[in-house]
């Protein structure tokens, strides 16, 4: 069975992806979407360097994570390729939910400067609001009963 994925061509065996039938290479047959008969392959605009990922899941039985590869775009690919979390090996679950975590943590803290961002913007803008509060009152006396009653 050939598997093009982003212009590179993986050569497997069919009986290799049927032992997941419930995820999408388990699920391919020569009706699928992706198959493109004149050329006689499957074909997924995926990135290629990841799908050795995915393959290797059906050939070991668990997916391992290299070092270097975000997180997030290893989870994106295992929902794309419908292999569940329970998939990622033990030895790679902790990376991949330090990456979850570290995106969490990127959040609240963009989170927290936007709200920081805020609070700075509402006092400098109170701030010009009194200035030129103050300026009308020493400029233009006529503009307010306090600046009227003063001069």
């Amino acid at each position: 069975m050939i598997i093009n994925v982003g212009g590179i061509k993986f050569i497997t065996e069919k009986n290799t992806l049927k032992k997941y039938p419930e995820t999408r290479l388990g699920l391919l047959s020569n009706q699928s979407t992706e198959y493109i008969s004149e050329k006689g392959f499957y074909f997924f605009d995926r990135n290629p360097e990841l799908f050795n990922i995915i393959l290797d899941f059906y050939r070991n039985n668990e997916v391992h994570i290299p070092s270097g590869i975000c997180g997030s775009l290893v989870e994106k690919e295992l929902e794309f390729w419908k292999i569940p979390f329970e998939g990622i090996a033990e030895c790679c679950r902790s990376r991949f939910l330090n990456s979850e975590n570290e995106l969490e943590t990127i959040k609240e803290i963009k989170h927290a400067f936007a709200m920081h961002n805020t609070t700075e913007l509402n006092v400098a803008e109170t701030k010009q609001s009194w200035f030129n509060r103050i300026w009308l009152f020493l400029e233009e006396p006529l503009t307010s009963t306090p600046a009227k009653v003063t001069f």
